[in-house]
């Protein structure tokens, strides 16, 4: 809509492209575009103190070449080319699960305790956040899946506060 009606008035105009895959589709009636090729997006860390630190050389330099700061003078690093065919919705090539490290390595689990009283017996009341579970799959193999479950440090001080209070009142 902005495009349309600056070339309507005409005003002149760069469209900034800087997301990706390069659909130049949408930019029919657009007389300049600028690609910006990069990958760092914004560094919320650097908190908008240096352009460069903050969102990395492409941003700040495409700005400064639309605003004639310094003339463009670079290729394009890839090539663009005119996309004729529409998503393939037949048969995934590589279908869901595909690849070594879905499967669970198969190294003579525990025995099933899928009733949820045994397991809650397993647990050790002495550690708050401890816990058992096992898992069956179908699908076992010679690597191993890793879970990393993570706790934040406030979550984990109510734990231990809600722990601490439950043992008292249990007490009495």
């Amino acid at each position: 809509m902005v495009v349309d009606i600056a070339n309507e008035n005409n005003q002149k105009h760069v469209v900034l492209s800087i997301a990706k895959p390069y659909d130049l589709d949408r930019y029919k009636n657009v007389k300049s575009v600028l690609l910006t090729y990069g990958a760092k997006g914004m560094d919320p860390t650097e908190k908008g103190t240096d352009s460069v630190k903050t969102f990395g050389s492409n941003i700040p330099t495409s700005l400064d070449i639309i605003f004639g700061k310094v003339t463009s003078s670079g290729k394009l690093p890839v090539d663009v080319s005119e996309v004729t065919s529409t998503y393939e919705y037949g048969k995934a090539k590589y279908p869901f699960g595909h690849g070594l490290t879905t499967s669970i390595a198969d190294e003579n689990p525990k025995e099933d305790k899928s009733n949820g009283d045994e397991i809650a017996k397993e647990q050790n009341s002495s550690n708050p956040i401890s816990t058992y579970a096992v898992i069956k799959s179908p699908n076992t193999g010679d690597r191993g899946i890793f879970l990393y479950v993570g706790i934040s440090i406030i979550a984990l001080v109510s734990l231990i506060i809600l722990f601490v209070f439950s043992r008292k009142n249990n007490k009495k």
